[in-house]
């Protein structure tokens, strides 16, 4: 087996102490040596000079957030604040509004892209050697969204999928700091660049440095643009973190230092934390008895003021190793150290990360109260109707909902939803999120009418805005069939079900728990219309799927096996009945045929 091979397996495979230490050890090595390599090039000092300037539609001046340092682009790191890059563009040049229309663009313009780069290449012919260009295909879905909410949940304007930049990108490997210019120079004279970001002077978490050239390719009729990213590599670093496999340590730990990238002082706050992180789990990387160093945690708690130390650590802790109650205890102090009118979002923030860890300890009082806190300092500093706000409240309507509080969850998303409504339009996915909430509680409460209408408006915005196998669609049609099943509309019960059980198939696969749901949903309405022997299969099918995913004594599988039992018994019974009036006629028991007769469709097997 090759030692790339073997490093693979330890650091992706094994219990989840072990590939963490496994990855802090990795994350240590990458760094030491790509910085070694760097230092010792004859070519540093070229390589840190780069720059560029970036020169707005409008005049001559300098956009300074093109070449801002901030990864986020955001003002230095204010996400409260409107962001004055461009946001991604539909392919009728209105800003994307969800990830579908994104893709959309995306793939329209994918091949422009390849063209632009070729022309690019044919133009640098002279030089000696050529550059070499990698393409990529469209990066992968789920790790857009994942980058979406991390990173650009709370940006001013939305939604988070319009600053997506990197869905369309190739790698440039260049052999001197010469052709990285060149590069940074024709991509400007040719296109619209709308950032450079210059990580030879700030490298990312793992060590690794580049180029990234972001730039606007019109599609071929000129009606939009979309923003590509070029990555330019400086050969000997590539080939390093090639040999190093050092993506995977920088895939492990990206979560841990999204922060990072706002700081005024980056590499120094990487630099501490990672070193806080090698004593706090020096358990992990060395042979200590104690997995995780409580003393420095201690003194961390109790003295530390570096905010950015603290939560970082306390994500950790809690993100891969389950510690939430070390991981409040580092966020309580963050607080502390977040005072004055200019932390206050800040403070709200950490709030919320305490709010989240305590649910995550099924202390839901304790959650709601934290919320509360991060949403008294929002409504102080944002104002009521900010669309950060909306966060928070549906973080609130859904503790108290859980709670069983449901006229108190109403009022809170009915304040989102009003929110929602009047600053991102009645139509916006987001909006659509809340009426669906708020249409799965009105169900529980009892008013159908109105849990009707608000799940029919939030389908017909998820039709519009989402692709059609989305969660979230599938999700809204169960609750309309839940409604219409309440309603004693079975067939319209039956055949939404048929609709979501179609795209949970395709999306999720077929024995998915999900799909399972949906079968013991469409089972019941079979059962309430009489139609015993389709909700009997329904029933065991969904039986079959739940005890692939769970263990026998999990309550779903007792009560669909339950459910299966009676209707057996019930068929049963029936055929019995069938064969006593066709040997002795029509039975005489009046008393019994009353009673029959007498009986709720819904109580037959009940």
């Amino acid at each position: 087996m090759e030692e790339s091979d073997k490093r693979r397996i330890q650091l992706l495979h094994g219990g989840m102490a072990t590939v963490f230490g496994n990855n802090l050890k990795h994350l240590n090595d990458c760094r030491e040596k790509l910085k070694d390599k760097f230092n010792e090039s004859e070519h540093k000092e070229a390589l840190l000079s780069i720059s560029a300037t970036i020169k707005s539609e409008d005049d001559n001046n300098t956009n300074n957030n093109a070449t801002d340092e901030n990864d986020d682009g955001s003002n230095g790191g204010d996400q409260s604040k409107p962001v004055s890059l461009p946001q991604q563009e539909r392919t009728d040049g209105t800003t994307v509004r969800t990830f579908d229309c994104l893709y959309d663009a995306a793939e329209k313009v994918h091949g422009k892209f390849k063209t632009v780069i070729q022309r690019m290449a044919k133009e640098n012919v002279e030089r000696d050697p050529a550059f070499e260009i990698k393409y990529v295909d469209l990066k992968d879905r789920s790790r857009a969204e994942s980058k979406a909410i991390v990173k650009y949940a709370k940006r001013i304007p939305g939604p988070a999928c319009s600053w997506i930049y990197d869905l369309i990108r190739c790698s440039i490997i260049c052999y001197n700091p010469e052709q990285i210019i060149y590069c940074i120079d024709w991509l400007q004279t040719n296109y619209k660049v709308v950032r450079v970001k210059n990580r030879f002077q700030h490298p990312n978490h793992n060590g690794y440095r580049d180029v990234l050239v972001y730039i606007q390719v019109p599609d071929e009729t000129y009606t939009f643009c979309h923003i590509c990213e070029v990555q330019l590599h400086i050969i000997f670093l590539w080939e390093l973190s090639n040999h190093l496999d050092s993506y995977i340590s920088h895939q492990y730990f990206r979560n841990l230092f999204v922060d990072h990238n706002r700081s005024h002082h980056v590499d120094d706050a990487v630099n501490k934390c990672i070193e806080d992180m090698n004593i706090i789990f020096t358990g992990y990387t060395g042979d200590e008895e104690e997995p995780i160093d409580h003393d420095h945690l201690t003194v961390m708690s109790s003295k530390c003021d570096d905010v950015l130390r603290l939560s970082t650590a306390a994500q950790a802790l809690a993100e891969y190793f389950g510690e939430f109650g070390l991981a409040i205890q580092l966020l309580e102090r963050a607080v502390l150290a977040q005072t004055g009118p200019e932390h206050a979002l800040e403070s709200a923030t950490t709030w919320e990360k305490i709010a989240y860890l305590k649910l995550c300890q099924g202390e839901m009082q304790e959650s709601l109260d934290r919320y509360h806190c991060a949403l008294d300092i929002q409504n102080e500093s944002l104002g009521e109707n900010h669309p950060h706000v909306c966060i928070t409240l549906d973080h609130i309507a859904s503790i108290l909902a859980e709670q069983e509080k449901l006229d108190e969850a109403l009022q809170y998303f009915q304040l989102a939803l009003d929110i929602q409504s009047l600053t991102l339009g009645e139509d916006h996915p987001d909006t659509a999120t809340s009426m669906m909430n708020m249409s799965s509680i009105l169900h529980e409460e009892g008013y159908l009418n109105q849990a009707l209408q608000k799940a029919q408006k939030a389908l017909k915005s998820f039709k519009l805005y989402l692709r059609q196998d989305h969660h979230y669609i599938i999700d809204t049609l169960l609750i309309l069939a839940s409604v219409r099943y309440s309603q004693d509309q079975m067939e319209e019960s039956i055949d939404l079900c048929k609709e979501a059980l179609e795209m949970a198939k395709r999306s999720k696969g077929e024995t998915d728990v999900t799909v399972a749901e949906i079968l013991y949903k469409m089972a019941m309405a079979e059962r309430e219309s009489d139609h015993r022997q389709q909700a009997l299969e329904l029933f065991e099918n969904a039986l079959a799927i739940y005890q692939m995913n769970h263990d026998a004594r999990n309550p779903k599988c007792i009560s669909t096996k339950r459910q299966v039992q009676r209707l057996q018994y019930a068929i049963a019974k029936d055929e019995q009945e069938e064969v006593a009036t066709d040997a002795w006629g029509p039975k005489k028991n009046k008393k019994k045929k009353k009673k029959r007769n007498g009986e709720s469709s819904r109580c037959i097997i009940s």
